[in-house]
């Protein structure tokens, strides 16, 4: 177990299941405590070995902290590009429920929240970014590579059998026909409709405001903030503020790890 992770169970021990904590004395003081969540890498992806975030762990680490009474608020640190627009929504999905129990989530803002990662961050209550971050990226990409000229320099045989004209249009070695552009053109159409809509709800935005920059940009967080894409600048200790002032926790309430998205087994290692 590396040193982080060491930490983060120690003082989940002390203020939520041990003698100290609110688990602890039928007559003590109930103490509580931030959750932290980190969302580094891209969505979707990741694997054993490989970084990511994949939606298991992610979930799991959001139902504890509904569940778990000394979690007062969630601060989710997100450092991502983005990723896979299903992950990206049963994330989400957990995220609300989160809020519905009364707990507040905040997102603190890395490097990069693009795509997905605006998504998961819109999905939350507030939106604290350093002034350089880049956010946005509001939109869908659909795309595959095409080996067909390298298949044919090397002489490949393609030999299929398919159940419908369409079967095999994720096959790589062969661009999409006319037909099949129409039909992927329609379903990015339903899924950047979805994203609009996400962003739009939980920025408390109109719906056509958010249309009008989701042409797949980013911003500065200083230029979200006046587009009502962020809600204030600030770096990883201000969003701690923010919540634990959600929260009506005291200045010094501690913040513990929850784990989830932090990578796969390298990452792990690397104590990364």
């Amino acid at each position: 177990m590396g040193a982080a992770a060491g930490a983060g169970l120690l003082a989940a021990w002390l203020v939520g299941l041990g003698p100290f904590g609110p688990a602890g004395g039928r007559g003590g003081r109930r103490r509580g405590a931030l959750g932290l969540l980190r969302i580094a890498g891209p969505i979707g992806g990741g694997g054993l070995l490989g970084g990511g975030v994949t939606a298991e762990p992610v979930l799991r680490a959001l139902v504890r902290a509904r569940r778990q009474r000394w979690v007062r608020a969630v601060v989710m640190r997100i450092d991502s590009p983005g990723g896979a627009v299903g992950t990206t929504q049963e994330i989400a999905a957990e995220i609300a429920r989160v809020r519905a129990a009364g707990k507040p989530v905040v997102a603190s803002v890395g490097d990069v929240c693009a795509s997905g990662g605006f998504w998961l961050a819109c999905a939350c209550d507030r939106i604290v970014a350093p002034p350089g971050a880049m956010l946005g990226s509001i939109g869908v990409i659909i795309a595959k590579p095409v080996l067909q000229e390298l298949l044919d320099r090397a002489g490949a045989a393609r030999q299929k059998v398919v159940s419908g004209p369409h079967k095999d249009q994720m096959a790589l070695e062969r661009p999409w026909d006319a037909e099949e552009l129409a039909l992927l053109g329609e379903m990015n159409a339903a899924i950047f409709t979805q994203f609009v809509e996400a962003v739009a709800a939980g920025r408390h935005l109109d719906a056509a405001a958010v249309r009008a920059v989701a042409d797949g940009r980013v911003f500065a967080a200083s230029q979200a903030v006046g587009l009502g894409l962020c809600d204030r600048l600030g770096n990883f200790e201000d969003a701690l503020a923010v919540a634990r002032e959600m929260a009506g926790l005291p200045e010094r309430a501690p913040a513990v790890e929850l784990g989830g998205g932090r990578g796969g087994l390298l990452s792990w290692v690397l104590g990364r």
